[in-house]
């Protein structure tokens, strides 16, 4: 029977892993510390987090908690769930991103061109760093202004095809194709 024996080096590094090993386990350790979740809930809010609390003075049995996560408000009420959008979010038909001259080398409207069925909507979502307005001349309608980062709706009551252009950039342009 021949016997193997560790090589000093080896014993030396696998004693040192084992007090690292030990040493994080000891009772001084700060994991399992509630105090390193606290946080400000307007901060985590406006980095796109989220926060609960109870929006009524709880109902004995029933938990009820109120969820905003960007925009987006959700109740919960004894396991049934409410989801409440902000009405710039509501489902549309189309969205179309409104752009300041060369912003990510497209176009000012992206898409340029847009077909809807009768009773559909358009989101007009400024993605550049200027209020904007949407000019459709042949219907007298203006959609805004639309300030940086926000979003305007638009549901053309009449079928047919509507050009518009940006009130402050006559070159920059659109349409808007209604069918049945």
């Amino acid at each position: 029977m021949t016997r193997r024996t560790i090589p000093a080096r080896r014993s030396v590094a696998v004693l040192f892993a084992i007090s690292a090993l030990l040493a994080a386990c000891g009772e001084d350790n700060e994991v399992g510390d509630d105090a390193l979740f606290d946080f400000d809930p307007e901060q985590a809010e406006a980095l796109g987090g989220s926060t609960t609390v109870p929006t009524t003075a709880p109902v004995e049995g029933v938990e009820q908690t109120t969820t905003t996560v960007a925009q987006q408000t959700t109740t919960t009420v004894a396991q049934q769930t409410t989801t409440t959008v902000a009405a710039a979010e509501r489902e549309v038909s189309e969205e179309v991103l409104v752009r300041d001259d060369g912003q990510d080398g497209q176009g000012q409207f992206t898409p340029n061109v847009v077909q809807i069925r009768a009773g559909g909507t358009i989101r007009f979502k400024n993605i550049g760093t200027q209020a904007r307005t949407v000019v459709f001349e042949s219907l007298g309608v203006r959609v805004g202004p639309i300030a940086p980062g926000s979003v305007e709706i638009f549901k053309p009551e009449f079928i047919g095809d509507f050009n518009y252009v940006d009130d402050t950039r006559p070159y920059a342009g659109g349409k808007v194709i209604v069918v049945e």
